[in-house]
Formats: C-alpha cells, structure tokens, sequence
C-alpha cells in the first residue's frame, strides 16, 4: 500500500527543535520539552536561543557558559505560569487534550488560550536502537560545535549579552 500522500506540499523541512513543536506527543513522551509562558520572546527566537545556551554549556568558556546556564534557569522559572494558565507544563497532556477531547470549535480556537505559551526544547533527544534508548543530544551539540558545525569556527561574541538580556527579559516580566 502507498503510505506517502499525493500531494508533496504536504511536506515540510523542520529543524530539530520545530518538529518538537509539531509533535507534542513524541515530545512529551522522550521529556524533551517543557512548556514555558513566554510571551515576550517567539518560539523562532526561543529555538535560535537555546541552541547557543546548549553549545555554549558545552564550552570551554566557563564565564560564558555560566551565562548560558543562567539564562537557561531564567526560562525555566516561567514553567509555573504555563502551568497555572494550562493545568500542565507537560506537552504531551497538552496533546492529548488536544487529540482526545477537545471539539471542532475549540481546537480551532485554541491559539487564543495558547497565545504566549512556548516549548523549551530540553537537552535530550531519546532514539530508540537496538542497545536500547540512547539520548542523541550530546552528539548534536558536539557537532554543533566542532569545526564542520555551525559554532564550531568561533563562537558568537554577543552571546554572553544574549544570555544576560534573556535573564533580565524573564526576569522582568515574570
């Protein structure tokens, strides 16, 4: 039987961390995500930030990892408004409340209540193999920062002011 749709406008491209957007379930399930209220940042931008808190984490810098680490604590405190405003921080109830009891007229209107509630893409990525479950995070980041990844010639100079402007955002705000 052929699986694949006719139509191939059906398929997109998406980074590691919008697919978990897109896939609640497969998130909540791995703990690879939390939900966070964030309205002040986009869940694009969210995405841009926690790749250079993971690879920055990961460096030798300790000053500037221990920004990334700030800032990475900064957004998880926003976790308890997600979950006085949704119940849960967990995507995967999320989804399920979505897949299972939510009508025609209140999925469609569900952005309304979701407006400022983002996904923090957790530091793990659990694949299943023939060894058993293994966390695929730690390869990503160390690509991402080796000499053939994105980061690994040079990292940014403002991401030490990245991380502070984060902290300070959330902070703020909350």
């Amino acid at each position: 039987a052929d699986i694949l749709p006719d139509a191939n406008d059906e398929f997109v491209t998406l980074c590691l961390f919008c697919e978990l957007c897109f896939s609640l379930d497969r998130t909540g399930q791995g703990a690879a995500g939390v939900l966070v209220w964030l309205p002040e940042i986009t869940q694009s931008d969210l995405h841009h930030i926690m790749r250079a808190i993971y690879v920055a984490r990961s460096s030798d810098q300790a000053a500037l990892a221990e920004a990334a680490t700030r800032a990475f604590d900064a957004l998880l405190t926003r976790r308890a408004e997600a979950k006085k405003r949704l119940g849960s921080d967990d995507p995967l109830l999320l989804a399920t409340v979505f897949h299972e009891t939510l009508g025609d007229a209140d999925y469609k209107s569900r952005s309304a209540k979701l407006e400022g509630i983002r996904l923090v893409p957790l530091d793990r990525l659990m694949m299943r193999g023939r060894q058993g479950d293994s966390n695929q995070f730690p390869q990503i980041i160390k690509y991402w920062a080796s000499s053939e990844g994105p980061y690994g010639k040079q990292l940014p100079q403002d991401w030490g002011q990245l991380f502070n402007s984060v902290q300070a955002r959330t902070v703020e705000a909350h």
